[in-house]
């Protein structure tokens, strides 16, 4: 199955030399892991912006 797969998507059948080493997947999820951090801090961010005030200072509160 799947080489049948492979071929469908890459005329070549022989993947000897194309699959990533262990620090090449490494370094992949890394710069994944980063980038979604950096985007869901920056929503955050947003989204606490536009919070009222009222809600914001309630929110601290309810963390003590």
């Amino acid at each position: 199955m799947f080489n049948t797969m492979v071929s469908s998507l890459y005329s070549q059948t022989n993947m000897e030399g194309t699959l990533l080493t262990k620090e090449q997947v490494d370094e992949i999820s890394t710069r994944i892991s980063k980038k979604v951090s950096e985007n869901v801090t920056k929503q955050l961010e947003n989204a606490m912006s536009e919070m009222p005030p009222d809600k914001e200072q309630k929110g601290k509160q309810d963390d003590m």
